[in-house]
């Protein structure tokens, strides 16, 4: 190497003295490579565009004598070289020759032993399911972060976390139909710190910072606007909002960014009081400058190349052919690449031009010094360290929104986590999710996928699958392995429950065990180069997988005891699942090994399981079966294949009688595993449509139901009407009786109106009754003697709300109900309640129907005052019912009739009970006249 270096630099020598001889006024730029070349050849590349032919030849042969030179010299090297290994022993080649065998198969244990769960990633194609999820993030962070392999935590409640993540963003994306916009945010990480170093952010990455931070700050805004909504769905919203507690949104220098910089990074002309104006004179002095240029190439414009002005070193030159260089005076700035244009700034903008790089370079100092302002804000260690919390608190909503976005593309099933010891293992039409969607631009599609079930009781610890080659056996293992790993990253699993119904609905939770290791030994690890045999490779991953495996790890082993004798490997796999059910949760192994079936008889904890052979097709149907072993069907298999009839023949011949008894059990097994499984899809089809039609007939009936509320509500909103129509009517006839300008008979029409509301109101409730006769009555053990005046009923006629008892009769109860009176036998009484505050005991019926009233203060004035003592009962009628409506700003009615016979109280208060606008009435007190004046509550 170092004569090689000594050989460039003579020719880098020769060359430069050469150009020193022929007067060259430019340098070889060399590249020389003769370090790296085979051949050690010098390779060197020069901007010859001046120089002459005869010069190149003169230099190209001396470049073929170093080269030269340079090869002999390397040819002995090579001879030293060689003649220092034939002298040696061919004992010390072996050696180093074997070496690589001896340390392989350490080698790769070491590296096991190191990272069994990284392998089993690799494996399982983690990574390729990790790009799929990454191309649903929004931010390059979150993509970075995602591609570089899913994060898989190992603390079960960082997964719980996870999955509760998951389905708050699907809830806001999917359900409440709001996406979670990031693509603005940036990769603002990296800028901070450099800001918090010291260095100064350029206005474009000022830009990504501000336009992050509105990012953020819209996401933060979305998440409380969701909150303040405060309906049932949205009190699931708890963990992604959290995330941004106590980290300010940093409006201020929000703000302060967007008044300095502009969306495309430059600073504004406000950023600084002078930078405006010096802008101004700077655009005012280009604008003359390049006048005062059209003109001049106007005068000479026949001496010019190109009528374009343009700038070298920021100054404005024009193009001047070099053999007219003498007609346009001035300095030349460049030539061009042929040398055939020169670049010339003439002598009439020369100052200018000086006075333009002047003003630039103040324009600079003071852009640098806002930038840096700006970078100062933005690199302050409180204002940094609260930037980067909201830089992780974004990115981690990116994630969770990656998480969800590949979940309802899959249409997967969020994942509950039980306990494999107390519930077993439940997991029904598992798909493999890259055998779904393979990524490849088309839609995920399971129409060519079958879904595995996973059924393993609490007891039960090992699972043994065996059957033919290419019956899916090694997909099972992945599908179980993928599913896990991706309920501990917080991935719903793809599972035949999640496909149901609308996708934009989140589907009920599986529930499977977590597992805080998944460590498998898949594939084939043979290497010729490291001199491992397909059985090293396994012993190796089987020895780190037993070194780290722990009481809730998942172990999947491919063809264990393979690759060696089949007594000695099936004994040796024995006796590794036999570890496995005493320190794994699960383990879950395939086998060709006839003895490795026999187990689940032997030891309660091991289980059977097969994948499914047609023996009319001779193909598998790649389902999994459970509780019976699988038969390799390879002699089957091979006379599907077309392999020569003498030879399969002869192999059936070879099978001993045991071993085809063995094989007729479990084909026989097989075939009433699949009698029953066709007899429990039947049940299962019956029972879905049992509960379909229930509850069909219950939205029927719901149906039917609310039609006839809605149409009771309807007819009691037409009478209401109706009522209110008469009310409305009455009072306008009373208004006019009392202006004067009314005759007797418009009187007497108010009052027969005023009965006629009575007889309306009694008639819509006798119509509300006529509703409801079909309907059933529940009756209650009660009698007239266990109901009280002031006790709520519940009357089928009057609806569904309780209405109050105001009096007991000897057969019946009278109620309040809309402002009537009414009379209810005990027959119709459905429920009875007594109130929260039962009236006090009274010592007769009047008093106690007093006492449940509504108190009101009651004054007697003359204006609320009727005296009716010296009448006659048919003069009664109409002014009691104008007195009503002339007290009722009052709210109570003094009707003074005296005691006598009694005849005028009773008739009073019949024309009291059936005016509407009376709420009670009672005898006034003693020292009020007693039950000789009756005080009437309007309401």
């Amino acid at each position: 190497m170092q004569k090689s270096l000594s050989f460039q630099g003579l020719a880098l020598v020769l060359l430069f003295g050469l150009n020193r001889v022929h007067g060259l006024t430019c340098l070889p730029s060399c590249s020389l490579k003769g370090a790296t070349s085979t051949k050690g050849s010098l390779a060197c590349s020069t901007q010859l565009s001046l120089i002459p032919a005869l010069r190149l030849k003169t230099i190209h042969k001396a470049v073929q004598r170093v080269s030269r030179l340079q090869n002999c010299a390397q040819a002995v090297s090579d001879e030293k070289a060689e003649a220092g290994a034939h002298s040696s022993t061919d004992a010390p080649s072996r050696i180093k020759d074997e070496q690589p065998a001896k340390t392989a198969e350490h080698s790769l244990a070491a590296q096991a032993l190191t990272a069994p769960e990284a392998t089993t990633l690799e494996l399982l194609e983690w990574p390729r399911l990790s790009r799929q999820v990454a191309a649903f993030a929004s931010t390059r962070q979150g993509r970075a972060a995602i591609g570089a392999g899913l994060a898989v935590p190992a603390d079960q409640a960082e997964s719980e976390t996870l999955q509760q993540e998951t389905a708050e963003a699907h809830f806001i994306e999917q359900q409440l139909n709001r996406p979670i916009e990031l693509r603005g945010f940036g990769d603002i990480a990296p800028l901070v710190s450099l800001a918090g170093k010291g260095g100064v952010l350029t206005g474009s990455e000022l830009s990504t910072v501000c336009e992050s931070l509105a990012t953020a700050a819209t996401l933060i805004r979305s998440f409380r606007d969701i909150q303040a909504e405060e309906t049932q769905d949205t009190q699931r919203l708890q963990l992604l909002p959290a995330l941004f507690d106590g980290i300010p949104e940093q409006a201020e220098l929000r703000r302060a960014i967007k008044d300095a910089v502009d969306e495309s990074g430059s600073v504004r002309d406000t950023a600084a009081a002078s930078l405006g104006e010096l802008r101004f004179a700077i655009r005012e002095l280009s604008a003359a400058t390049k006048r005062e240029l059209t003109a001049l190439m106007q005068r000479k414009g026949d001496a010019l190349a190109s009528r374009t002005i343009t700038r070298r070193d920021s100054r404005f030159v024009i193009q001047v052919p070099a053999k007219q260089r003498h007609l346009v005076p001035g300095v030349v700035r460049d030539v061009s690449s042929t040398g055939l244009t020169l670049y010339v700034e003439p002598k009439q903008v020369e100052a200018a031009n000086t006075k333009l790089r002047q003003l630039a370079k103040r324009e600079e100092a003071i852009i640098n010094a806002v930038l840096k302002a700006l970078s100062q804000r933005v690199g302050a260690p409180k204002v940094s360290s609260e930037m980067q919390q909201l830089d992780a608190a974004v990115v981690r909503v990116d994630l969770a929104t990656a998480r969800a976005r590949y979940s309802a593309k899959m249409r997967a099933t969020p994942v509950v986590f039980g306990s494999l010891r107390h519930e077993g293992l439940r997991l029904d039409q598992m798909f493999h999710p890259m055998l779904v969607w393979k990524g490849d631009g088309a839609a995920p599609n399971i129409s060519n996928v079958v879904p595995q079930d996973y059924v393993m009781d609490v007891s039960k610890r090992v699972a043994v699958i065996t059957g033919p080659n290419t019956g899916g056996k090694t997909v099972a293992l992945k599908t179980l392995g993928l599913a896990a790993l991706m309920a501990r990253a917080g991935l719903w699993v793809v599972s035949g429950a999640g496909r149901r119904g609308d996708s934009t609905s989140a589907p009920t939770p599986i529930r499977m065990p977590y597992f805080d290791k998944v460590m498998a030994d898949i594939g084939d690890d043979q290497s010729i180069v490291q001199s491992l045999s397909t059985f090293s490779a396994h012993v190796a991953r089987v020895q780190a997988i037993l070194q780290q495996v722990t009481r809730n790890s998942l172990v999947l082993l491919d063809e264990v005891g393979a690759g060696t004798d089949p007594t000695e490997g099936s004994a040796l796999g024995t006796a590794v699942l036999r570890r496995l059910a005493a320190t794994a949760a699960l383990a879950v192994c395939t086998t060709h090994h006839g003895s490795l079936k026999t187990l689940k008889y032997s030891d309660p904890r091991f289980e059977n399981a097969c994948v499914e052979f047609d023996d009319v097709a001779l193909a598998p149907t790649y389902r999994l079966l459970w509780g019976i072993p699988g038969r390799s069907n390879a002699i089957a298999i091979a006379r599907r294949l077309g392999m020569q009839r003498e030879v399969v023949d002869d192999a059936d011949a070879l099978l001993n009688d045991g071993e085809l008894e063995v094989g007729q059990v479990v084909a026989a097994m097989q075939e009433e595993q699949e009698e029953q499984r066709a007899l429990s899809a039947e049940l299962s089809a019956l029972r879905d449509e049992a509960a379909a039609t229930r509850d069909a007939m219950a939205a029927q009936a719901k149906e039917q139901a609310r039609a006839e509320q809605q149409l009771m509500a309807q007819q009691r909103a037409a009478l209401e009407a109706e009522l209110e129509a008469a009310k409305a009517q009455i009072r306008a006839l009373l208004d006019e009786a009392r202006s004067g300008n009314a005759d007797g008979s418009a009187q007497k029409q108010a009052s027969l109106s005023q009965q006629k509301l009575s007889r309306i109101g009694k008639q819509a409730f006798q119509t509300v009754e006529a509703d409801q006769q079909g309907a059933p009555e529940r009756k209650v053990e009660a009698s007239l003697d266990d109901i009280s005046v002031g006790d709520l009923v519940l009357v089928a006629r009057l609806g569904d709300s309780p209405v109050k008892v105001d009096e007991v009769q000897k057969k019946q109860l009278v109620v309040t109900f809309g402002g009537f009176r009414m009379n209810v036998k005990i027959s119709e009484v459905l429920e009875v309640t007594k109130p929260k505050a039962p009236p006090q005991p009274a010592s007769s019926p009047k008093k106690a129907k007093v006492a449940n009233k509504r108190e009101r203060t009651a004054v007697r004035l003359a204006s609320n005052s009727l005296d009716l003592r010296g009448m006659r009962v048919a003069e009664v009628g109409d002014k009691l019912v104008q007195a009503v409506d002339r007290a009722l700003e009052m709210g109570t009615l003094y009707v003074i009739h005296g005691r006598g016979t009694g005849s005028m109280r009773k008739y009073v208060r019949e024309v009291l009970a059936e005016e509407p606008m009376v709420e009670r009435f009672e005898d006034a007190p003693e020292s009020e006249g007693g039950n000789g004046c009756t005080i009437a509550y309007l309401r």
